[in-house]
Parts: structure tokens; C-alpha cells; sequence
């Protein structure tokens, strides 16, 4: 599912998932130091969503595989557009630009 620490103690999380051309749902929760990180995935035809809930003290950088996205690829984040970045050598990755911050978040491609 994609999920990992990108620095000690997980104060800062990878979430990057990569659920193939055929799931369509997955639930997961990883217990960490700073508390659960949960994520549940839904996919239909080249839209994801993903419900994601970041623990407190910690940051999630967060990005969905392109192939598996319509054309022309946005994310919304908590129902507004949310600025993206494609990272250098990462070309098959679409990136919140910003990392999420503890709480509920709601991701979703269009």
C-alpha cells in the first residue's frame, strides 16, 4: 500500500500506493510511534480516492501512479483543487505539493 517512514521516529511518511490495473479496494492500517496511520483505497475506471488519516507530529508526503489515472491527471484534497508536482526522476508519480499535515484527509484524482 505503500506506506513507510522517510524519517526517523516517522515523523515524516511516504504514502505511495501502488494497487496494480486490478484492485479496486484495500484497507490498511500501519500502528506507528506517533500513532495509527490509516488508509483506505477505492478505485472506478481512472479515479482513485483515498481516505487517509495522519497521526499528530506527523507529515505525509503523498502521491498516486499516474498510469493508473485519466489523461490529464488533478488531485483534489478535501474537496479542493490541490496544487500537484511531478518529481524529478519520478515521472510515473503525481504529488500533493505539499506534505498533509496530523489529521482526516480526503484524496481523490480526477
Amino acid at each position: 500500500m505503500g506506506v513507510r517512514p522517510l524519517e526517523r521516529g516517522w515523523r515524516r511518511i511516504a504514502v505511495h500506493p501502488q494497487p496494480g490495473s486490478t484492485l479496486t479496494h484495500a484497507k490498511l492500517t500501519v500502528p506507528t510511534l506517533r500513532g495509527d496511520v490509516e488508509l483506505e483505497l477505492s478505485r472506478a475506471a481512472n479515479r482513485m480516492t483515498l481516505q487517509l488519516t495522519v497521526p499528530g507530529n506527523t507529515r505525509a508526503n503523498v502521491c498516486l501512479p499516474v498510469g493508473l489515472l485519466d489523461e490529464h491527471p488533478r488531485m483534489m484534497l478535501n474537496g479542493v483543487l490541490a496544487p500537484t508536482i511531478t518529481p524529478a526522476g519520478r515521472d510515473g508519480q503525481l504529488c500533493l505539493q505539499s506534505d498533509l499535515l496530523g489529521g482526516a484527509h480526503t484524496i481523490v484524482s480526477q
